[in-house]
């Protein structure tokens, strides 16, 4: 397999996140891309236009001039955070039902040998 690099789509939603803040995450939609620029418009409405640059195989654009700005990959898609959002929310439900069942079993443990030695 030769390496193909990962590149932004028109019409497609990615996401960043903030070093200093990583729960915080902004999705953008690329509206319009060219060889060397991508145009999106992100979560608040800003539209903005970057140039494109490639590491490790993966198109990228700086969100801004500084040390900690972020960058938005190609490699992001906010699909696929969607989806990993939602595998957590469905995982932690689980485990949630799974404690309150054993508390549950417990309680119940602990009212029949209540039970059990008043009757004595």
């Amino acid at each position: 397999m030769e390496n193909e690099i990962v590149k932004f789509e028109a019409g497609k939603t990615y996401y960043y996140r903030f070093i200093s803040s990583y729960d915080t995450v902004v999705k953008c939609t690329i509206i319009k891309r060219t060889a060397k620029t991508i145009t999106f418009k992100d979560d608040c409405g800003e539209t903005m236009t970057r140039r494109i640059y490639i590491l490790d195989g993966v198109e990228k654009v700086d969100i801004g001039h500084y040390s900690m700005a972020p960058s938005l990959g190609a490699d992001r898609s906010a699909e696929a955070l969607d989806k990993a959002e939602e595998e957590t929310k469905l995982a932690e439900a689980a485990k949630e039902a799974e404690e309150e069942a054993a508390r549950k079993a417990a309680t119940r443990a602990a009212m029949t040998s209540g039970t059990a030695r008043a009757a004595c």
